[in-house]
């Protein structure tokens, strides 16, 4: 099966267990009806509500947006491949690249992709009340996964704006709602419901980086295989991150030019589309 296949049917599942939740959370009246619309979660605003569990004194936080730019430019695209699908809508031209992302703490897929993500955006901007997280403690084989969360997150960047919504901790308990807008979106280009889902306008992008092997790593593995560029990890976070920002400095004119011309991006951008 390929790793695309892969992805797929995992990325449905998530999507099934996300529906069974909400079922089994009106059915002990954890929410009020009103707040249930076809799997809507608990509303809170852009502030979060709560703390994300701490795991690790943030080490993978701080590793993530730290890279060193030799390792980015010795891993390139490494193993990771982004999965891009067309939405029929035309690329903003409004100046900032816009992202729109949807995840839970619990979903192990989520886990996986944000690492890459966070350290690709790391290179446009400026990141803020990032933690580490683990995936949902339930996953079988995909359990306990060491990873960031956007719950909490501040995002400043003259390239990207970034909207990123965590629904439910990793326990699978409603944490946030989308507002009405940004449902929309979700149920248009994403009928199933699947997460993670990234957003970018003309394009949703899935996850580059498949790492079961990571389930119940120490945090503390992590971090240092992330400075070595023939690391597994290295080669799955580091290599989706190279793909993301070649998505997009594909968008913002190569702009920054030290991160867009580095070798690593241009070999990532090589693999894309």
């Amino acid at each position: 099966m390929s790793k695309r296949e892969i992805l797929r049917r995992e990325q449905e599942r998530e999507s099934l267990k996300m529906k069974r939740r909400k079922i089994t959370y009106v059915a002990v009246g954890v929410l009020a009806l009103s707040l249930i619309i076809f799997g809507t979660i608990l509303a809170i605003n852009k502030s979060r509500q709560g703390p994300a569990i701490e795991t690790s004194q943030d080490m993978i936080s701080k590793a993530i947006v730290s890279i060193p730019k030799s390792v980015y430019d010795k891993v390139g695209p490494g193993s990771s491949e982004l999965q891009v699908t067309k939405t029929g809508n035309k690329p903003d031209k409004d100046g900032k690249v816009k992202l729109f992302y949807v995840g839970s703490e619990f979903c192990p897929f989520c886990a996986m992709e944000r690492l890459p993500l966070a350290a690709a955006l790391s290179r446009f901007g400026t990141f803020s009340g990032l933690k580490d997280t683990l995936s949902s403690p339930a996953e079988k084989e995909l359990s306990n996964i060491p990873t960031i969360t956007f719950r909490n997150y501040k995002y400043s960047s003259k390239y990207v704006d970034l909207d990123a919504y965590e629904l439910a901790d990793r326990e699978g308990r409603q944490i946030a709602n989308l507002p009405e807008s940004k449902q929309d979106i979700f149920s248009k280009y994403n009928p199933g419901r699947g997460i993670p889902f990234s957003y970018w306008g003309d394009i949703t992008t899935s996850n580059p980086s498949y790492m079961p092997w990571m389930a119940r790593e120490d945090p503390k593995n992590v971090v240092k295989a992330l400075s070595n560029p023939n690391s597994k990890e290295a080669q799955a976070i580091v290599g989706g991150a190279n793909l993301f920002t070649a998505e997009i400095c594909s968008r913002t004119g190569n702009k920054p030019a030290n991160v867009c011309t580095s070798p690593g991006v241009k070999a990532a951008a090589e693999k894309l589309r």
